[in-house]
Formats: C-alpha cells, structure tokens, sequence
C-alpha cells in the first residue's frame, strides 16, 4: 500500500478512497460532459450576468492581438491537434455564431486544463491532490 498523502483519516480504506476519486475525475473531466456543462453555463448562467461595459483603455490593438493569438493557439492545440476536436467544435462553433468569443476562449481554456490535469491524474503521471506533500516535493524547479 502507497504511503498516504492526506492528512484526512478516511473511514474507507485509502487505495479505495484514491480510487474512487480517480473514478469522479475521469467521468466529470470527460471532454462530452465538461463542454456539455460549458455549454450549459454560456446559454443560461454567463448570458444572465450584469452587463458592465468595457473600460475604453481595454478596447486597444495589442488586447485585440492577444485574444486573436489565444484563439489560435486554441484552434491549433484542441480544434487541430486535440484528440476530442469533434467534441471541441461544436461548441466553439455554436459560440461563434453567437458571437460569444469570450465564452469560447474562456470555456476552451478551462476546459483543456481539467482534461490535461484529469487524465495525468487519473492515469498516475501526477498526483490527484494539489496538497499533496508528496508532489510538492516530487516537484522540480523549472530550468
């Protein structure tokens, strides 16, 4: 049994603990139901927020720049390269034709992370636990 990396006691054994958590992961970070949630949270909750109208400093040719190459790299790593592209442009598409860009970018953004993070943790490459003693010091210092 692997040292345990929690300083919660669990009532359930910890491998089963570890392995049901791994289990929740894998289902709630699967592409279909993460954008499907996405989805849900652009149309009915983000569409509902106070509208607040953007400073003028911000409307400027470098941010535009910015939020055209995040798009881009966005397009090329999950629409192109990405192994849930079909998943991934339906829904950019749809909030494209709302004109939703900050949604799209948002959404993509976030959504890439909890894939990425889920499948490394879920398949033992990092640590499931952002506390975890064991991979604070598993870490390396980048070069």
């Amino acid at each position: 049994m692997k040292a345990a990396t929690s300083n919660v006691d669990f009532l359930l054994p910890y491998e089963e603990v570890v392995s049901s958590w791994k289990r929740c992961m894998e289902a709630a970070y699967q592409p279909d139901k993460l954008f499907a949630r996405y989805q849900y949270q652009c149309d009915y909750t983000y569409a509902n927020r106070k509208r607040v109208p953007v400073a003028p400093e911000l409307k400027t040719w470098p941010n535009i720049r910015r939020a055209l190459i995040m798009l881009r790299n966005i397009f090329w790593k999950v629409g192109v390269l990405g192994d849930y592209k079909k998943i991934f442009w339906k829904f950019a598409l749809g909030r494209l034709r709302r004109g939703d860009i900050e949604g799209l970018i948002g959404s993509a953004m976030i959504a890439h992370h909890l894939i990425v993070f889920a499948r490394a943790a879920t398949s033992g490459q990092q640590s499931a636990s952002n506390y975890s003693i064991r991979l604070r010091e598993a870490s390396v210092p980048a070069e």
